[in-house]
């Protein structure tokens, strides 16, 4: 060790421990993988059967998500994703024809706890799925956004504060309360070259929407879930990368606290051929 070189045998003892190591799931598939994410040991996967030729009219075909906590297999949950219909063809024309490369899942995206997750479709509809839900939520105010990257913030409930990012921020509060759960602050990094800001605050345990119809009229005759039905509260445009090249890559994080400078925070963002960084600072969030 100390002329720089390293024995064969403190290698081979170093290497003899597996750095990973393969386990098997029994699942039964109702239908083709693909996609697939794992966070926190909770892993997540989408059900979907591409299709393989144009298909005329709006596809009827919708994706189904699953997620298995790997630390108890037997705990498995759910849920369907029902992608809203076509708008109707007022000028009486044929119907359109969808290209099968534009249509079902694009990218699939869970925070670091794995109980938040965002599907992004080839469209530009964008769901999102918490824990305890039966069905994945249409974001409305992410229409037409087609997610490459997210950066999770990984400081809510840590440190109350704004990050500003190039001129643009929102509040980080602590964790939801009142039956609530939120992803607080994250950026979404779109094919376009763009940086979107969104907080998606939702029910807890269950989906306020659940039930038939005549449930969900009672609830919203009531005010139970008066203004609820949007998740996506917030949209914010951040950023525009003049190649206007897809974000491959997105992540925040905070720098070490120091009196010189304190409370500063660095985001980069990734494209095929660059590498971008914002660096902005975190400051008190105003009193409401």
């Amino acid at each position: 060790m100390e002329t720089g070189f390293v024995s064969s045998e403190a290698h081979n003892a170093a290497s003899s421990a597996p750095i990973f190591q393969l386990g098997r799931v029994q699942y039964a598939f109702p239908a083709p993988l693909a996609l697939l994410t794992v966070q926190s040991n909770i892993m997540t996967m989408c059900l979907y059967a591409y299709p393989t030729s144009p298909q005329v009219g709006h596809p009827t075909t919708s994706p189904k998500l699953v997620r298995i906590d790997l630390d108890d297999p037997e705990c498995t949950e759910e849920a369907e994703v029902h992608i809203p219909p076509a708008p109707r063809n007022r000028g009486g024309g044929p119907p359109q024809t969808f290209d099968p490369s534009m249509v079902g899942p694009h990218r699939m995206y869970a925070d670091p706890s794995g109980r938040h997750l965002i599907l992004s479709m080839k469209t530009g509809e964008n769901f999102y799925w918490t824990s305890g839900w039966k069905r994945a939520r249409l974001l409305p105010k992410l229409k037409g956004l087609v997610i490459e990257s997210i950066a999770w913030n990984r400081i809510a409930g840590d440190t109350p504060g704004r990050t500003q990012v190039n001129g643009a921020g929102g509040s980080v509060r602590g964790p939801g309360s009142g039956g609530t759960v939120t992803t607080h602050e994250i950026l979404l990094g779109t094919r376009n070259g763009e940086i979107w800001e969104t907080v998606i605050t939702a029910p807890s345990g269950g989906d306020g929407e659940d039930g038939d119809f005549l449930d969900r009229l009672a609830r919203r005759t009531a005010g139970a879930v008066k203004n609820s039905a949007d998740v996506d509260k917030v949209l914010r445009h951040v950023y525009t990368l003049a190649e206007r090249q897809a974000i491959t890559g997105l992540r925040s994080e905070p720098f070490p606290s120091s009196a010189s400078a304190p409370n500063r925070m660095v985001v980069i963002a990734t494209t095929s051929t660059r590498i971008y960084e914002f660096v902005g600072s975190i400051a008190p969030s105003p009193s409401k």
